[in-house]
């Protein structure tokens, strides 16, 4: 099972119980993922840590909103490590972050991610 998970019970509260919404919606979280990865790391290659923080801070965002909380949590130290200028560190995170989105099971039509039902 993925480390990373959608929480769609909550997910769903949060879009008034429209399941064809919540379902676009995924369907937008996860198309975006892998390109959102694919910039941290050539931001970190380019060693340009202002752009890492500011794609890790709109992923943490992206992943709250759906509520997505591992994500969010993971892109909130790689934007905290970058804001210090802890290179490595930050990219040993986006390391960890490609690898669980590229590895994670098909599960509930989510590619980078299980889906959480309660």
């Amino acid at each position: 099972m993925s480390k990373f998970h959608i929480d769609l019970e909550q997910l769903t509260q949060k879009c008034f119980g429209n399941d064809e919404l919540v379902e676009k919606l995924i369907i937008r979280f996860q198309a975006s993922l892998p390109q959102l990865v694919d910039e941290l790391v050539m931001a970190t290659n380019q060693n340009n840590m202002v752009e890492v923080r500011n794609i890790a801070h709109r992923l943490k965002g992206e992943a709250g909103t759906m509520c997505a909380g591992e994500i969010s949590s993971l892109a909130e130290r790689i934007c905290e490590m970058a804001y210090a200028q802890h290179n490595k560190e930050s990219a040993l995170l986006i390391a960890e972050l490609s690898c669980n989105i590229s590895t994670s099971p098909i599960t509930q039509g989510t590619p980078a991610m299980t889906v959480e039902h309660h």
